[in-house]
């Protein structure tokens, strides 16, 4: 509302279209992530928030439904060496890395599938898909990263990612539970990749 928005209470019969549309302004403003133009993190809370509301509605109408609920899986993402970006081609560069990603990342995956920049180098990704189907998703697009690299100002920087995946159930008790477990599985998925990289003798230590 205005008001909320705002913090000026002005009554609805003295609302002009100008108004509105600074409200609406407003509005989308606090829900999108400025450097890349992808929904921000409260964004993909208010969109998690409805997807469990809907999970936990369909399993206490299941019984009256012959329709099974879609499977919807959220995807927690983590660009894998950013820091190393920054550090080497600046803040904008790190910024520019960041909006390639979420360009890509829309070219990429369907039309259907929500992606948003959770902050810092963390995107999450909500789609309809078991956790299997999620992840085969979105191992493609990690490949179809690796095979048109970044580029800023003549560098190549590698860019990949980790990423976990959790399905949403009506047995999740909220979607801090949902965030939590795709963040672990993407940290693992990270942690895997360090020790293949560094070999059996780093694994011993």
């Amino acid at each position: 509302s205005v008001t909320e928005l705002t913090g000026i209470a002005i009554p609805e019969n003295q609302q002009t279209d100008e108004v509105r549309k600074l409200v609406e302004a407003l509005s989308k403003l606090a829900t999108t992530d400025v450097k890349t133009g992808l929904p921000n993190a409260r964004a993909m809370d208010e969109i998690l928030t409805q997807r469990l509301a809907m999970a936990k509605s369909h399993e206490r109408a299941k019984e009256r439904r012959r329709e099974a609920p879609k499977t919807v899986s959220f995807v927690a993402i983590d660009l894998d060496g950013f820091k190393g970006i920054n550090d080497t081609l600046g803040h904008k560069g790190g910024d520019a890395a960041l909006k390639y990603f979420a360009d890509f990342s829309k070219e990429h995956l369907r039309p259907g599938d929500t992606i948003a920049r959770l902050g810092g180098d963390e995107f999450g990704v909500l789609m309809e898909a078991n956790e299997e189907t999620a992840a085969k998703i979105i191992d493609r697009l990690r490949k179809g990263l690796s095979k048109k690299p970044f580029e800023y100002e003549g560098n190549t920087p590698p860019m990949s990612f980790s990423f976990g995946v959790h399905e949403i159930t009506a047995q999740d008790e909220d979607i801090a539970v949902i965030k939590d477990d795709a963040d672990q599985k993407a940290l693992t998925d990270k942690e895997g990749k360090s020790e293949r990289l560094q070999g059996p003798a780093a694994r011993k230590i």
